[in-house]
C-alpha cells in the first residue's frame, strides 16, 4: 500500500488529504488558530458536580473541564484541548494528557495499545519499547514498516517532551499555553516517511470535491445522502451498475457490497455524525443480508471514531451510530 500525505494552505485554514494508493481514505479541514490538541497551565474559575469545571487557560471563553472530586476554585490545572471551542461554549478539555508523534502517540495513563494493522510479532517488539520508556503508547500503523530504532528514538524524544511539560506545570501556577501544533505539522506526522509528504494538492483535489456532494457514484450503484437535523439518510440505487450476477437477487447483492465500501469511507470522509439510516438495494435472501452487515461492520472498523452498525429488520434498513471526530488528528 503506498500511502501519500496532502497538504495545503489557503484563505485562513489547512486541508490535509490522506491517500492509499491513489484513493482518497481520510479528509481533514483546520481553521488557522485551532485550539485543539493544545497544552495549557489552567487556573479553576469555578466547580461543581452539575455543570462540570470552568477553567481560564487565557483564551476568550473558558474552557469546560469534567468534575472530579476534589478540584475546587483557585486550583492549577494541567489541561489539553479536545474539542473547538463554539459560539456558546468555550473549549472541551481533558487532564489525560497525550503527545503524538508519526509513529506512536504517547498517554499518561500507562496504557499500551496498537492499531489492529499491526503483526503480532512487531507488537511484542513495540511493547518491549514501551515498558522500557516507562510511558503508555499507542502504536500507529506506520509502525509495521519503519526501522524500530527510529521508532524507539521517537518514544524518547515524546516522553521527554512530556516531562518537560510536567515540570513546567509544577514549577508555574501563571495560566499560559505550554504547546500548541500548526496544520503543517500536524499533516506531516500523518506521513509514514517523509517521502509519503506532498504540498502538490491538485493531485488529489478532484477526489476533495466530492465531499459533500449529495450524489455519489461509485461503478455505475448510486449513494443519494440527505442530512435532517435528526439524522442523515442514505439511499443505495442500482442506478447504472451494468453487470449481471445471474439472478435479481446477486445482482443487487453484489451492488450493495459496492455501496458498503464506499458508504464508509464517505462517512469518514464527511465526519458525519449522529444517527445514519442507511436504504440498501433490497435483499430477500436472510443470509445475504447478514453477510452485508458483516461487510459493513468490517469496512466501519476502518474508522478512527467510535461506530457502530444494527439491522432494523422491521423497515428493511440499517442503523449506523457514529461519534463526531473531533480530535482524530492528533
Amino acid at each position: 500500500m503506498k500511502q501519500t500525505v496532502y497538504y495545503r494552505h489557503k484563505d485562513g485554514e489547512s486541508e490535509i488529504a490522506i491517500a492509499e494508493d491513489g484513493v482518497l481514505e481520510r479528509y481533514y479541514r483546520l481553521k488557522d488558530g485551532f485550539l485543539t490538541g493544545s497544552i495549557y497551565v489552567g487556573k479553576v474559575r469555578r466547580a461543581s458536580k452539575g455543570t462540570g469545571v470552568f477553567v481560564d487557560i487565557g483564551e476568550e471563553k473558558d474552557g469546560l473541564l469534567s468534575y472530579r472530586a476534589g478540584i475546587k476554585s483557585g486550583d492549577s490545572v494541567l489541561v489539553e484541548v479536545t474539542k473547538e471551542p463554539t459560539e456558546s461554549k468555550g473549549c472541551a478539555l481533558t487532564e489525560k494528557i497525550s503527545l503524538a508523534g508519526r509513529y506512536a502517540v504517547l498517554n499518561d495513563s500507562g496504557e499500551i495499545r496498537f492499531s489492529s494493522k499491526l503483526s503480532e510479532p512487531r507488537k511484542k517488539e513495540l511493547k518491549k519499547i514501551a515498558e522500557e520508556n516507562g510511558a503508555g503508547y499507542v502504536f500507529r500503523t506506520s509502525c509495521e514498516e519503519t526501522d524500530a530504532r527510529a521508532i524507539e528514538k521517537e518514544c524518547l524524544e515524546l516522553k521527554k517532551k512530556y516531562d518537560s511539560i510536567k515540570n513546567e506545570h509544577k514549577n508555574t501556577n501563571k495560566v499560559k499555553c505550554i504547546l500548541k501544533d500548526d496544520a503543517l505539522t500536524v499533516a506531516k506526522r500523518f506521513a509514514y516517511r517523509d517521502e509519503n509528504f506532498s504540498e502538490n494538492f491538485g493531485e488529489i483535489e478532484k477526489q476533495t470535491e466530492e465531499i459533500g456532494q449529495r450524489k455519489i457514484i461509485k461503478e455505475g450503484v448510486e449513494l443519494v445522502f440527505d442530512k435532517t437535523e435528526a439524522m442523515t439518510a442514505v439511499d443505495v440505487n442500482l442506478h447504472k451498475f451494468g453487470k449481471k450476477y445471474g439472478n435479481t437477487e446477486e445482482t443487487n447483492y453484489q451492488a450493495n457490497l459496492i455501496a458498503v465500501k464506499e458508504l464508509a469511507r464517505q462517512i469518514r470522509l464527511r465526519n458525519t455524525g449522529g444517527i445514519i439510516m442507511v436504504d440498501f438495494i433490497s435483499l430477500k435472501d436472510k443470509e445475504k443480508t447478514e453477510s452485508l452487515k458483516k461487510a459493513l461492520s468490517e469496512e466501519l472498523k476502518k474508522d478512527h471514531v467510535k461506530t457502530s452498525v444494527e439491522l432494523i429488520e422491521s423497515i428493511g434498513m440499517f442503523a449506523i451510530v457514529r461519534r463526531k471526530r473531533y480530535s482524530e488528528v492528533y
